[in-house]
């Protein structure tokens, strides 16, 4: 599957356990965890190879009890996966002279993911992924627009917190495409192998904004998106038609995902659906969702019209189904066409 996985061992989280062990206790769980671990990957011909102690892979500048710098030897990481081996690192840092520390395995994982820069990184606990207040797996995030949402779920533990905190930190470091999962270790393949997942999924994606407009808009970056994402050149008069049916419009802070939504007098004044884009190299990367959710979070019904043969329609018609009462008209009426306004009379 051209996966290359690495593996960062944790302790149990039962604060109560993990805060009395002393640290030969600790050392002895994390060397005792890591040979189960290798060892199941060996029966099932995977290769391993196991960081017990670590010092040679991970070195602590400036220690202190609470702040120290974790330097990673990326040159050993890297022998190590092009090798064809899977790192199971153990959370235990080295000093200059020579002293063993035990070390946050979130902050290993911040340091090596800093250091690698991997394109998934799969935080495993026993419980899956954050839940709403129906007890429903939330199957994706999107960072920074869904920050506040997220971080206002009941029943959050601090453990939980602190991961939502650092996965909206390394994320925003990393390429764009890359992402992050909270799910349970017994779903892991589900996660990794089917298009929905198992977890909660976190992906980075631009800030989408609102402009009620066209002064409030860069105008020629927006017709560029448009152009560039229907392979088509829009009227010479379309902006200036747009102005006085104008509503509102959506866009992401890079141009790189648009919406325009008017008002059709045709239509008794109901939000209709003009443009929707997302431009290419964005596909697949939550910048459509973040868009439709800022949509139906601000209107209570829309009209849509598309072309049956529209490849977005697999895309849109799911939503037809959502809170947010959405008038699909499957021909190619224009917005000014009283058959329009009939479909919005027979959805009301």
């Amino acid at each position: 599957m051209g996966m290359t996985p690495l593996v960062v061992l944790g302790l149990p989280s039962h604060s109560s356990l993990s805060d009395t062990l002393t640290f030969p206790e600790t050392k002895a769980l994390l060397a005792q965890n890591c040979r189960a671990l290798m060892d199941s990957l060996h029966q099932n011909n995977a290769m391993a190879m196991p960081f017990f102690g670590a010092g040679s892979l991970l070195g602590v500048e400036q220690p202190g009890p609470h702040s120290s710098e974790i330097i990673v030897d990326t040159g050993l990481l890297r022998w190590c996966l092009e090798g064809g081996h899977i790192p199971l690192v153990c959370p235990i840092g080295e000093t200059h002279d020579r002293r063993a520390l035990r070390l946050d395995s979130a902050k290993v994982t911040t340091a090596i993911t800093e250091a690698l820069m991997p394109s998934k990184i799969i935080f495993l606990n026993t419980s899956g992924g954050l839940r709403d207040s129906s007890q429903k797996v939330l199957g994706k995030v999107n960072l920074p627009a869904d920050l506040g949402l997220v971080n206002g779920l009941k029943g959050l533990g601090h453990k939980q917190q602190q991961q939502i905190q650092l996965i909206a930190q390394l994320l925003s470091h990393l390429p764009p495409e890359s992402s992050a999962v909270i799910t349970s270790a017994h779903t892991l393949l589900a996660e990794l192998f089917s298009y929905k997942g198992a977890g909660t999924l976190f992906q980075s994606t631009e800030r989408i904004l609102r402009a009620k407009s066209l002064d409030e808009v860069d105008q020629d970056r927006l017709v560029t998106l448009i152009n560039t994402a229907f392979g088509r050149t829009l009227r010479g008069d379309y902006l200036a038609s747009l102005q006085p049916r104008l509503r509102s419009i959506y866009f992401s802070e890079g141009y790189n995902a648009a919406a325009i939504v008017t008002e059709e007098s045709v239509l008794g004044s109901t939000p209709y659906l003009d443009k929707f884009v997302v431009s290419a190299s964005k596909k697949g990367q939550g910048c459509g969702q973040a868009l439709w959710e800022c949509i139906r979070q601000d209107l209570h019904v829309l009209f849509w019209r598309s072309r049956i043969t529209n490849p977005i329609n697999p895309w849109f018609l799911p939503l037809y189904r959502l809170p947010l009462p959405l008038a699909y008209s499957p021909f190619c009426y224009p917005a000014s066409d009283k058959r329009a306004a009939r479909l919005i009379n027979a959805h009301a």
